[in-house]
């Protein structure tokens, strides 16, 4: 969570989350840093889960798609000025690769009936740097909606590409998706973290704050206490109200 917040990230697509509930302490240190979150997890099993977090400037609501038995899944409408919209999801794959191309399908047309603006993230599971029966099947899916795969490096410390982001037309910024290196500040994660920029009109920008700080290295000890004492002094002798002492106080000390 420290990472997200430190480098402003506007949303997060998370996969094996291992969250067993609804609420507990993680999404309370997720709120506490100014962001909300959709998942979904497992109550009786460990591992897996899915989630998306987000700012809490962005007006971001879940909806429901369909289940699937092969993968796990969690989508939200990103709601866009002049009632424009967005549909996100993220996927994690959990079952038979025989049997989840198909299942995938189903799940884009349930998207699709709902906007043909998609943007969809996730471990899928599948070499896709690899040529395949099924990675030709799986290319043949997302293609014939119209959608974009953007990752094209390892993501994974096998040395395969198994986490994509798709997205429809004009949706990712081309060339902005960066595979940054497995961390060692978190030696139980296999994947890279994936950034990517959204080419959406409307979405708010990354807060940027200016932080102003005296250099206390170059503060002459003597004339600080004696500028102090002095200030104070006259404040505490001062005839005016309450109120504007305390003004005083907030202006000049």
């Amino acid at each position: 969570m420290d990472y997200i917040a430190t480098q402003d990230i506007l949303i997060a697509f998370i996969q094996e989350t291992w969250l067993k509930e609804v609420k507990n302490h993680t999404t309370a240190v997720i709120k506490a840093h100014g962001y909300n979150i959709h998942h979904y997890h497992r109550s009786s099993t460990t591992g897996g889960g899915v989630a998306i977090l987000y700012k809490s400037s962005l007006k971001i609501v879940k909806i429901h798609i369909p289940s699937e038995p092969t993968f796990e899944s969690i989508s939200v409408k990103i709601l866009l000025p002049d009632h424009r919209s967005l549909l996100a999801s993220c996927i994690y794959r959990t079952g038979a690769i025989s049997t989840f191309v198909d299942d995938f399908d189903e799940f884009i047309t349930n998207l699709y009936s709902k906007s043909d603006k998609l943007l969809i993230c996730g471990d899928f599971n599948i070499h896709m740097d690899e040529i395949s029966k099924t990675q030709k099947a799986f290319e043949q899916v997302f293609s014939s909606y119209g959608l974009c795969q953007f990752s094209k490096k390892p993501t994974h410390k096998s040395g395969h590409l198994l986490d994509l982001v798709f997205a429809s037309p004009n949706i990712v910024k081309k060339n902005q998706v960066t595979v940054l290196p497995i961390s060692p500040d978190y030696p139980t994660c296999d994947h890279s973290r994936l950034l990517f920029t959204l080419n959406v009109k409307g979405m708010p920008s990354q807060t940027k704050k200016m932080i102003k700080f005296r250099n206390v290295e170059n503060i002459n000890a003597d004339m600080f206490r004696s500028d102090l004492s002095n200030t104070l002094s006259s404040i505490s002798s001062d005839q005016s109200s309450f109120e504007q002492k305390i003004m005083r106080y907030n202006n000049e000390v």
